[in-house]
């Protein structure tokens, strides 16, 4: 309904609390916002020994 256009409320004892609207993005998404500034480690995907005994 909402997804439509249409203006949904959810209400308690006769009372409105919620309006639901559908989300309109404000502006597009920038891609490589945080390049340089976050370092993965070269052994981020081998596993670890210890936790792999453990299960």
């Amino acid at each position: 309904m909402a997804y439509h256009g249409e203006e949904v409320i959810i209400a308690k004892n006769n009372l409105p609390l919620v309006k639901l609207v559908a989300h309109k993005p404000q502006a597009k998404r920038k891609l490589g916002l945080l390049a340089g500034q976050i370092r993965i480690p070269d052994d981020f995907l081998t596993e670890d020994d210890e936790i792999k005994e453990e299960t």
